[in-house]
């Protein structure tokens, strides 16, 4: 098996583990879920966990250099240990779409503010989802619903409100 074999035949799996990650994450925060739901969302939550840090091993091991690989792959390493950034992974779809345009770089710059948009709206639902989790069961929380915390991501992500919110 070589690392390119591997990366190949991992492609859709992982995208696969990236999109049910983020359908699992959001089902249970949004719908607060208890019980035997919420076994099913952390179980698949787990498996992709699992499946991520089994690819980064794998990958690892059959390196020729560890270090090198080590040092040019911190984002597939902050994957397996950050587990929000799993979504990430999904904005590598959008390699496989080839705008239209008259030019390579009339091509090439769609491309870049396709994959820039997707991915600043990608930041904003993990982080609203990040914030929702963390801040919906204190007492003297100010984001208590999903709509509260997607204003807070999208103004603290676009500096308009610097992490503030204030209940209206």
């Amino acid at each position: 098996m070589t690392p390119e074999r591997w990366q190949k035949l991992t492609y859709w799996p992982l995208i696969v583990a990236s999109f049910a990650f983020i359908v699992a994450y959001s089902w249970q925060v949004i719908a607060e879920l208890r019980g035997g739901p919420r076994i099913i969302t952390a179980t698949i939550i787990l498996v992709t966990w699992v499946v991520f840090a089994a690819d980064y091993l794998v990958q690892l091991s059959m390196a020729p250099k560890k270090g090198v690989w080590f040092r040019a792959h911190l984002f597939a390493l902050a994957v397996v240990i950050i587990p929000a950034l799993k979504p990430l992974r999904l904005l590598r779809v959008l390699t496989l779409f080839h705008p239209f345009g008259r030019s390579a770089g009339d091509a090439l710059r769609a491309r870049l503010m396709i994959y820039g948009v997707a991915s600043a709206l990608m930041v904003i639902y993990i982080a609203a989802l990040s914030v929702l989790e963390a801040e919906r069961a204190s007492p003297d929380a100010n984001i208590t619903s999903f709509g509260d915390a997607i204003w807070w991501a999208f103004v603290t992500i676009t500096t308009v409100g610097y992490g503030d919110f204030h209940a209206g």
